[in-house]
């Protein structure tokens, strides 16, 4: 017998209760839906400008009395954006059925404006009325977006690609304008518009309910609610690249007209800054995130930077149509996908809330009312030819301030992230706990620890001397049968190269009995057992299994890294799990799948593990691992160079470093002087 509809959202809810997490599938339909809503909302708030003069005659007043309209929209705009803060009192179960009553609003509203414009004070009320719940459900649309994928690059992706609705949308209102003007009237442009906005908040009710959070416990402070100064500072980013975006697509036609150009040609230059912006957000950009990876800093940087230099020709011959079309080009492309990477910038440092969403709902506003309204000062002011130069000025400000921004932002980050290590353990020495991991520690030298060279013999014997608690277990070739006798008997395994062969050999050793494994070439500085349980409980983490990796999807921002061109996401030369840990075991079975090709490439466990982090449930495995950079290990070898003398800024950086992480990774073929380090 059928299941009724009642009976299938029953048995989906009860399945992912179970499953914690949402199919591929649905979070794409849920992408779409978002993205439409985007869509039709960009389609009203681009619908006004042209429209003010029709409105203006039905109301039987000049078109300057509803010149302020667009000041009035952004003071109420900036007014109910603050008061979306308070979506963070609505259980999410009811935030699709909410989308659905405000977009039903403004679809209806915004139709209504042809019969209100008979008399001004109706027109105004109206007008009022559809303004209300834009940023409700802009500031709704990118909380929601930015929930859909944990992954920082499929997120930045996501969110360009809503964000690209609303381009898309000016690019139909556009094209909808002058097709009315020819044909049916700008009043049946008001009952499309609004028509579709209507029809499209169906979409919501298909929708299922999301699950509510758990309310923060009373220990939170409520200052962590608030928004942080770094997500002010994206939102102050945000103002300007929708700005920028607003007064370009606003005043291109005006200014090209008052230039000497055609109405055509303005025009048309028109159509393609839109849809060209709507190709950046919603092609462009979610490719390079998804395919590159990069940081949403960097794209902001170089999106302002793509802007800037395409401004630069039309700023010097204003009157050349090419310069205005790659100055066109270069804005649209360029500053198209910023403003959704400022939002991801934000959710890169903490997890968007209500209150964050609605400052960057505010800053939209702002953006899309304040600049353009300073543009059109400014041309008043020094005429249309000054059009082109201030929006060269506009994308250096943005370029300059998203790079400070990038490197405040990368300065603080740095010096939060090290785990404040004597704390912690002085609070784990308070109540004795079980080790986090087996007390084992794994070191491998395959021809044997008497043939190893000195630097490997003195790595090891820090192991030995800093860790007197813990098994240090130097093992090589001869004790593989014993230790692992399935692995010894493969016979591809001594057909690899020795780093490959070595890579197998950590993970079945961690694999079946669990511990620390640490390379031939890791120097230990302090106790590794203390510094392991002061991760695991400063991480949400509570279960019993434990798995330790350093993060190195943080190279782009070091002072040296020779593997950046690789984009490795974690260094392998040590670990810390216990045995049969979920990621372990696929990796291993991964790897060693992999290893069975003809060519191994060196990397081959870096690519093995990106690839398995694709999988949905292993990137949450992942996602509760404690993230701790790479660099500080790297220090010696990537930033100081083994050659440096431990004096002035260098010995105070080796010193902090050495402070914040306990080991350090060297290299075989390079001598290390333990005394040197006079510290």
């Amino acid at each position: 017998m059928a299941m009724t509809r009642a009976e299938r959202m029953e048995q989906y809810q009860a399945t992912k209760s179970l499953t914690g997490r949402i199919s591929h599938r649905e979070k794409r339909f849920q992408l779409v839906a978002y993205t439409i809503s985007t869509m039709v909302f960009g389609m009203i708030c681009s619908a006004l400008g042209p429209a003010i003069p029709w409105l203006a005659g039905n109301a039987d007043v000049s078109p300057e009395v509803l010149g302020w309209l667009p000041a009035a929209q952004a003071v109420m705009c900036i007014a109910s954006g603050l008061a979306s803060s308070l979506m963070a009192y609505v259980p999410r179960r009811f935030h699709h059925r909410m989308l659905f009553v405000m977009m039903l609003w403004l679809g209806g509203f915004f139709a209504l404006l042809p019969v209100a414009s008979q008399t001004l004070l109706a027109l105004v009320f109206t007008y009022g009325f559809q303004v209300l719940p834009r940023p409700w459900i802009g500031q709704m649309t990118n909380l929601l977006v930015s929930e859909l994928y944990e992954d920082a690059s499929l997120s930045s992706a996501a969110q360009s690609f809503n964000q690209g609705g609303f381009a898309f949308g000016c690019v139909i209102m556009v094209l909808l304008e002058q097709l009315s003007s020819a044909t049916f009237g700008t009043e049946v442009m008001f009952y499309l518009a609004g028509g579709f906005t209507a029809l499209s908040s169906l979409l919501f009710l298909k929708l299922p309910a999301l699950d509510d959070k758990p309310a923060p416990t009373s220990n939170v402070p409520r200052c962590s609610q608030m928004p942080s100064c770094f997500t002010l500072t994206c939102s102050g980013l945000g103002i300007l690249a929708v700005g920028l975006e607003v007064a370009c697509g606003t005043w291109l036609i005006t200014s090209m007209t008052q230039i000497g150009f055609s109405s055509g040609t303005a025009a048309a230059c028109n159509v393609t800054f839109w849809i060209l912006f709507a190709v950046s957000r919603l092609v462009l950009a979610p490719c390079i995130c998804k395919c590159l990876r990069p940081r949403p800093a960097a794209m902001v940087i170089g999106g302002a930077a793509v802007a800037f230099l395409s401004c630069l020709p039309a700023a010097v011959w204003p009157h050349y149509l090419p310069a205005i079309f790659v100055a066109v080009s270069g804005v649209a492309v360029g500053a198209g996908p910023t403003y959704a990477m400022c939002i991801s910038m934000a959710k890169e440092r903490r997890e968007l809330t209500s209150v964050d969403s609605a400052m960057f709902a505010i800053a939209s506003s702002l953006g899309a009312g304040g600049v353009p309204f300073v543009m059109s000062r400014i041309l008043a002011f020094f005429s249309s030819t000054a059009f082109f130069p201030t929006l060269t000025c506009m994308c250096l400000i943005l370029l300059v301030f998203a790079y400070l921004v990038d490197r405040v932002s990368c300065t603080s980050r740095t010096s939060e992230e090290q785990p404040d290590v004597e704390q912690a353990v002085e609070e784990e020495a308070r109540e004795p706990a079980s080790p986090v991991v087996p007390p084992i520690v794994w070191t491998f030298w395959e021809q044997g620890w008497q043939n190893a060279p000195a630097l490997c013999q003195a790595c090891a014997e820090s192991w030995e001397c800093a860790n007197p608690d813990l098994s240090i277990r130097k093992i090589s070739a001869a004790d593989l049968p014993d230790l692992l006798p399935e692995l010894s008997l493969w016979p591809r395994l001594w057909e690899l190269p020795p780093a490959q062969r070595s890579d197998l050999v950590r993970l079945t050793l961690l694999q079946k009995f669990g511990g620390i494994w640490a390379d031939a070439t890791l120097f230990c500085t302090a106790p590794a057992m203390p510094w392991l349980q002061a991760l695991k409980s400063r991480s949400d983490n509570a279960a019993k299994d434990f798995f330790f990796v350093f993060d190195r999807s943080d190279s782009n921002t070091w002072a040296h890294d020779p593997f950046l061109k690789y984009k490795l996401m974690i260094s392998n030369w040590f670990f810390a799990s216990t045995a049969n840990h979920p990621l372990v075991a696929q990796l291993f079975s991964a790897m060693r799948e992999e290893v069975t090709r003809t060519s191994v490439p060196y990397f081959c466990m870096h690519h093995t593990f990106r690839a398995l982090l694709e999988d949905e449930a292993n990137r949450r495995l992942y996602d509760q691992v404690p993230r701790v950079s790479a660099r500080h290990p790297h220090l010696l070898e990537f930033e100081l160079g083994f050659s440096t003398s431990a004096v002035g800024s260098a010995k105070e950086l080796l010193r902090q470093s050495l402070e914040a992480r306990s080991s350090k990774k060297a290299q075989r073929n390079e001598s290390l002087s333990c005394g040197s380090l006079d510290l």
